[in-house]
């Protein structure tokens, strides 16, 4: 019984050593600094083609495909504008969360692994 007990008092104490060395080494993704990034990357994009992603998805399928065979950056509006809406809303969100809390945000939701 002593042997199980130790057994499992090791395996809790490396996993919590663990989970404090990767909490000591983790820094935390910075997304406003994210936002401003694919802002200038939206707007690269608007400038080159000028036109707006929501310009751009006003106009029908036909003239979208046509305007994407004619240049293929076009397909660049909607992600671009996508991860500006993503970065801006989890900059607000995580504003003022501590460092522990986004530790654990992103371990549980797997983006500490990515």
């Amino acid at each position: 019984m002593k042997k199980i007990f130790r057994i499992l008092l090791i395996i809790f104490i490396s996993l919590n050593l663990i989970t404090v060395i990767t909490f000591l080494v983790y820094s935390p993704k910075d997304y406003c600094e994210r936002a401003e990034i694919a802002k200038g990357l939206y707007q690269d994009y608007s400038e080159k083609l000028d036109m707006t992603y929501s310009e751009y998805m006003a106009l029908s399928k036909s003239k979208r495909w046509k305007l994407y065979e004619k240049d293929r950056d076009y397909l660049m509006l909607k992600p671009s504008y996508e991860a500006i809406e993503e970065s801006v809303f989890r900059c607000v969100e995580y504003s003022d969360i501590s460092k522990w809390n986004r530790f654990l945000i992103d371990l549980q939701s797997g983006e500490l692994f990515d």
